[in-house]
């Protein structure tokens, strides 16, 4: 009797943490099919989209990446704190970071489970592009909290980029970071590139000179007519 009973104490533990296991484990599966889902659809629309007239294109309709986006989030509010939700967190950023109903929940998640996680790096790009308070702290969230440093230079790029405009000094200080201190060679160039605009291609600042040929086969420099009024046509043609 009473091993009975110590048998029905020890159950009593084991299987809501297998039925955890369980729930958890079926959560790739379906981040999985959802994933497999909108790729099949984008490459029924290409395929269809080559074979179809004109008028057949215009009643196609293309994939609806906000709906699976919303798929992902309801996947990841499952189990909010599992790697399997970061993915998906981070896929439904990638693919519609511009919906209302998808980016801010995708950020909010992913600041308070995942601020940690080695792969927020395109989550971070994408938010270069979607300027608000609640992204801002995000990624000065990143920068803080996260110790993966290709990580952090997204996060420091995109906080320049967003802050370029309004506000130079402070952007400056984050594409410094990039170079300085961390960040991936090819982060580093692109702080680098950012650097370079600002403080020379930027409104009010000098043009580069630059050297070519007019319609006469005369050669030039744009420094020839520094002082007056130039149009410049750049074209080509491939």
């Amino acid at each position: 009797m009473k091993k009975a009973w110590l048998f029905a104490i020890a159950a009593a533990f084991a299987f809501p943490a297998l039925a955890e296991e369980k729930n958890e484990s079926s959560l790739p599966a379906e981040y999985k099919q959802i994933s497999e889902d909108y790729d099949k659809e984008q490459k029924d629309f290409a395929s269809a989209y080559q074979k179809a007239t004109e008028e057949e294109r215009k009643t196609l309709k293309f994939p609806d990446a906000a709906g699976y986006s919303k798929k992902m989030i309801a996947l990841a509010e499952k189990e909010p704190k599992s790697s399997t939700a970061g993915d998906a967190l981070v896929w439904a950023l990638r693919h519609s970071y511009y919906d209302k109903a998808v980016g801010p929940k995708a950020v909010a998640l992913l600041k308070e489970h995942h601020i940690e996680n080695e792969k927020l790096a395109q989550a971070c790009q994408m938010l270069a592009y979607s300027n608000s308070d609640e992204n801002r702290d995000f990624l000065k969230a990143v920068i803080e909290k996260n110790p993966h440093d290709k990580v952090k230079g997204a996060a420091s790029l995109a906080l320049g980029q967003m802050l370029a405009s309004e506000n130079p000094a402070e952007a400056e200080k984050h594409f410094n970071a990039v170079v300085e201190k961390y960040g991936s060679k090819s982060q580093k160039e692109q702080a680098k590139g950012e650097l370079f605009e600002m403080h020379n291609l930027a409104i009010g600042k000098v043009a580069p000179d630059i050297e070519g040929e007019d319609v006469d086969g005369k050669k030039f420099k744009l420094s020839d007519y520094r002082g007056k009024v130039v149009v410049i046509d750049f074209w080509g043609d491939w």
